[in-house]
C-alpha cells in the first residue's frame, strides 16, 4: 500500500502540508474544485496501480477517505 499522506502533500500548498492528517478535509487543504480531486484521484490510481471507477472522488471528503479508497480498489483484482 502506498502512503497516501506524500500523494496529497505533493499536491497541497507547502504552507499547508503540516496539516494533512487522516481525519483533515480534502477542501481545507485546497482541494475545493472538481479538477482538485480529479488530479488527486488520477495520482492515486497511479500509485496503487489500478484505475477507480469515474467519480469515485466524489465520495471523497477527508484525507481517511482518499486512504480507504487507495486501500479497498489495491485489493481489488483486475
Amino acid at each position: 500500500m502506498p502512503d497516501i499522506l506524500p500523494i496529497i502533500r505533493a499536491r497541497t500548498n507547502p504552507a499547508l502540508h503540516h496539516a494533512v492528517t487522516p481525519d483533515a478535509l480534502l477542501s481545507d487543504l485546497g482541494f475545493r474544485q472538481e479538477i482538485d480531486l480529479v488530479g488527486l484521484q488520477c495520482a492515486v490510481e497511479e500509485a496503487v496501480g489500478r484505475e477507480f471507477p469515474d467519480q469515485a472522488h466524489a465520495h471523497w471528503r477527508t484525507v481517511a477517505d482518499v486512504r480507504e479508497a487507495a486501500e479497498w480498489f489495491e485489493g481489488v483484482v483486475a
